[in-house]
């Protein structure tokens, strides 16, 4: 049997209705599909259309960097900016520097800065 996951697990009232105008093609592709995994063809659209949409704007969600514009991307983060006029008249203040530790790691940029906290920035996808 296929593996086919109904659209969304939470009941809700459906209220909402989209028209598609298509070909006779698409229709019978629709039916056959919805046919072969057992459920009706709103059953399957609906899980159709959300699997799509989730796939979409989980990629734009994201950004794929090569390992080199990783490394570019982390050197830039770790290069802390020179102080400004105001921050360079006041010698009293504690500085950033050394505040902060970056690691790359295969899941994303791990940032770690002397107070605990831990960030890790996982939307960087390392490309194959």
């Amino acid at each position: 049997m296929l593996d086919f996951n109904a659209a969304s697990s939470v009941p809700a009232r459906r209220t909402k209705t989209t028209q598609v105008r298509h070909d006779d093609r698409l229709a019978n592709l629709i039916e056959r599909a919805a046919l072969a995994l057992a459920v009706d063809k709103s059953e399957f659209l609906r899980a159709a259309i959300e699997r799509e949409a989730i796939r979409i704007l989980d990629f734009q969600s994201r950004h794929t960097l090569t390992p080199e514009d990783a490394e570019v991307f982390a050197a830039a983060l770790a290069a802390l900016p020179a102080p400004t006029a105001r921050a360079s008249s006041r010698p009293n203040l504690p500085g950033a520097r050394g505040s902060r530790r970056l690691s790359l790691q295969p899941t994303g940029l791990s940032i770690s800065t002397r107070r605990g906290t831990t960030a890790l920035i996982s939307t960087a996808v390392w490309a194959a």
